[in-house]
């Protein structure tokens, strides 16, 4: 976060104007009852086994949140090369898809349960 008043009067540096490489995240909602150590190695693996992933900075993955549906992740990663983040998350994405489905980890979906009751009560 820079201030505005910053921005005018002081010279700010674009530390990514002469660098290529951009971090990205993907977020990932898996079921309740996973086991969030094998998500977290098994996304981390995918992100180490990708050809324009950046081991310097390294892959991270960030347990976000306990969501209303899911267990909520980050993997955050760096690419290479600017010119190839959007094939590089596709391909993520892809292999995150194939490597949950091998693994057993579901991946969560949005989920309400509804509780009827039935009136026991007479009308007159």
């Amino acid at each position: 976060m820079i201030p505005n008043s910053d921005l005018v009067t002081t010279q700010v540096t674009n530390w990514t104007k002469n660098n290529s490489s951009l971090r990205r995240d993907i977020i990932v909602g898996v079921a309740y009852g996973s086991d969030t150590e094998k998500v977290k190695q098994t996304l981390l693996d995918i992100a180490f086994n990708s050809s324009h992933i950046l081991d310097t900075p390294e892959p991270y993955v960030h347990f976000n949140n306990f969501g209303s549906s899911s267990l909520d992740f980050i993997l955050r990663v760096w690419i290479d090369d600017i010119d190839y983040a959007l094939k590089t998350m596709s391909e993520l994405r892809f292999e995150i898809d194939n490597r949950f489905r091998k693994e057993k980890i579901e991946i969560a979906f949005p989920q309400m349960d509804i509780h009827i009751k039935k009136n026991t009560g007479s009308k007159k």
